[in-house]
């Protein structure tokens, strides 16, 4: 047992995260993305675009690819930060291509997915796999050391996110996408609302909702990538539909679901992240599944307190009827 775990040894959960510098850096920049993800998500999920989320989420595995394949070609493209700008500009497309194919291609949204979800993955393990094979054949041959590259992720973290990988830097970039997305959603706040449940009448009066589709396909995009980081590839979606279903449990007001949708994530979130600095003191698991089911349970608990509030409502103006 090294030093550090001798000392976090019998620790209490919230000695373990104060001793561990890294576990603050995780938290904020954890906090930001969900966030981001919050606010978004109401539109996901009034919108119906959950499987837009999914598609471009899978997709980023083919972002990792060319950010992988083009670092070895480009020093400048080596350094997390700039894989990640790799993989965000790779969703974007992505998500504006399956936006094209289908309003332009005449083609069903879900067929747009599917053909860009496909095409996205294979393409990520074809790139992945060349890649190796080409930097084994330029150590060989002298044309480059082996620690040249620097650190290579593997494909678990990948698919299912690791937040402790979350620097400081990443925790501030986070964060400014997150202020930059809910500033852009608080001035668009009544032309979002409009097209997201009229989008034909929203055209009629003037709404550029083409601008504004596309541009919520890329803030999706950017969103993906910040919730790959930490909950990986399989469950960012999970911080792109939950929020929003939770919160529309509590408030059919859009402004209100808006608040608590971005307040939700925020909370499962932490109570995710801390949940399992507590489970890990008994057994070795990963954060991003805890925090998702730590979302999954409230949206459980929220549909429960609904089903309650509903019964109670109608008893009681049965009872005002027959008074």
């Amino acid at each position: 047992m090294t030093l550090a775990a001798e000392l976090l040894a019998g620790a209490s959960v919230w000695q373990r995260f104060v001793q561990y510098p890294d576990y603050h850096y995780a938290l904020a920049g954890g906090v930001a993305i969900a966030l981001l993800c919050g606010v978004l998500s109401v539109f996901v999920v009034l919108k119906r675009m959950a499987f837009i989320g999914q598609g471009i989420s899978h997709a980023a595995f083919g972002g990792v690819g060319v950010a992988l394949l083009l670092g070895v070609l480009f020093e400048g493209l080596r350094p997390t930060l700039a894989r990640d700008a790799v993989i965000a500009v790779f969703c974007i497309l992505t998500a504006l291509l399956i936006g094209y194919l289908s309003r332009k291609g005449k083609l069903s949204e879900d067929t747009s997915i599917g053909i860009c979800l496909a095409a996205a993955m294979a393409l990520g393990l074809l790139l992945i796999d060349l890649r190796a094979q080409w930097v084994d054949h330029l150590i060989r041959t002298g044309r480059i050391a082996r620690g040249e590259l620097g650190y290579t992720p593997d494909i678990k973290p990948i698919l299912f996110g690791n937040i402790l990988f979350i620097s400081p830097a990443d925790a501030w970039v986070a964060w400014g996408v997150a202020v930059l997305v809910t500033v852009l959603v608080a001035a668009l706040f009544k032309e979002l609302v409009f097209f997201t449940f009229d989008e034909e009448a929203a055209t009629v009066f003037g709404v550029r909702t083409g601008a504004l589709y596309y541009g919520l396909l890329a803030c999706l995009g950017v969103a993906v990538v910040a919730a790959m980081r930490s909950l990986g590839v399989i469950l960012a979606t999970g911080l792109l539909i939950l929020p929003g279903a939770i919160a529309r449990c509590w408030s059919g007001r859009i402004g209100r679901v808006l608040v608590l949708s971005a307040a939700i994530g925020a909370v499962g979130m932490i109570a995710g992240f801390f949940l399992s600095i507590w489970i890990s003191e008994r057994a070795d698991v990963s954060v991003g599944p805890v925090i998702v089911l730590t979302l999954v349970v409230l949206f459980v608990v929220s549909c429960a307190v609904r089903g309650v509030r509903q019964r109670l409502r109608r008893r009681g103006a049965l009872l005002k009827d027959r008074a």
